[in-house]
């Protein structure tokens, strides 16, 4: 069995790769935190040279959909999306959390569903780095 994997815009690989052809998509798309203004990083350029980050909520859950909706295309029946996504980045313009509506709107949109989630508490997680247990953002 032939294994590749593919470091570069997902929507470039995407589109060239077959229907149907894939078991596991691992990914860890940009986290639109330049749109949030309690971000340290919002003032500045950004992380990414190619990648506008600064969407507005409605930009990146559309821009989220066309991904879920080209990884059904080519994952196999039984194929799997592992999506890193990060609860305390992701956020409105309020600076409160939106992941879950992201996760809402994929189920709704799209073919797929929560299976399961991975929680990684670590004390150096942005934007609450000096947390160490759970902590309400809004």
């Amino acid at each position: 069995m032939i294994q590749k994997i593919y470091n570069e815009d997902c929507e470039v690989t995407l589109h060239r790769m077959e229907d149907k052809s894939i078991d596991v998509l691992l990914t860890s798309p940009p986290y639109n935190i330049m749109s949030n203004p309690y971000s340290k990083n919002s003032k500045n350029k950004g992380f990414y040279d190619d990648y506008n980050d600064n969407l507005s909520k409605d930009e990146y859950i559309d821009w989220i959909i066309r991904l879920f909706t080209e990884f059904d295309r080519v994952l196999k029946s039984n194929g799997v999306v592992i999506w890193n996504a990060s609860y305390g980045t992701n956020t409105d313009v309020d600076g409160c959390g939106v992941l879950w509506e992201y996760v809402a709107e994929i189920i709704h949109k799209t073919n797929f569903t929560v299976a399961d989630k991975i929680v990684w508490k670590k004390k150096t997680a942005v934007p609450l780095n000096n947390s160490n247990s759970l902590t309400r953002i809004c």
